[in-house]
């Protein structure tokens, strides 16, 4: 680890653990002793031992995809959420441009608290008739979406007058 500048301090707050547990665990892992090794560490020890060539930068890479969840339970938090997923090769950009548009666009704030309800509706096994009509919208729209349905004249129409209507009225 000192080859490839990793330090101690960085790794500890990476997985969450004071200097000293990743020194105790490092030892453990010298000595062979795996079994008292967190296995988040111990992951990124044996992806350390096992990659030839590997820099600091793939040991970076390899922590935000690999850990999620720390002693004080990060998995929720967006920064880590969204640094994991940048740093994915896989990444989409248009969902990294969606992102970009939900935190700088106010006109998104309204739309948020549907699509979170809608979230938590499409977990759900069984849903009550109400859930099923709040749900209605949401997957009649990712439908037409998905199947590059045909838009009728009339939802032209509509779409102008409200687009009018919050012009003229700065609504």
């Amino acid at each position: 680890m000192r080859e490839m500048d990793l330090r101690i301090t960085e790794l500890s707050e990476y997985f969450h653990i004071s200097r000293v547990t990743l020194y105790k665990y490092i030892d453990l892992y010298e000595s062979g002793a795996k079994d008292g090794i967190d296995s988040k560490v111990l992951d990124l020890f044996d992806y350390i031992e096992t990659t030839p060539n590997i820099g600091k930068r793939n040991v970076v890479n390899w922590i935000l995809l690999n850990t999620t969840t720390g002693s004080n339970n990060k998995s929720d938090d967006v920064v880590t959420l969204v640094n994991q997923y940048q740093s994915n090769k896989n990444r989409s950009e248009d969902k990294i441009k969606f992102l970009k548009n939900v935190l700088s666009n106010p006109d998104m704030d309204v739309l948020i608290p549907y699509l979170n309800s809608c979230m938590g509706l499409l977990e759900k096994e069984f849903l009550s008739d109400d859930e099923v009509i709040q749900l209605s919208k949401f997957i009649l729209f990712r439908e037409d979406v998905t199947t590059s349905k045909a838009v009728t004249a009339t939802k032209v129409k509509e779409t102008k007058q409200i687009l009018k209507k919050e012009e003229k009225y700065g609504e």
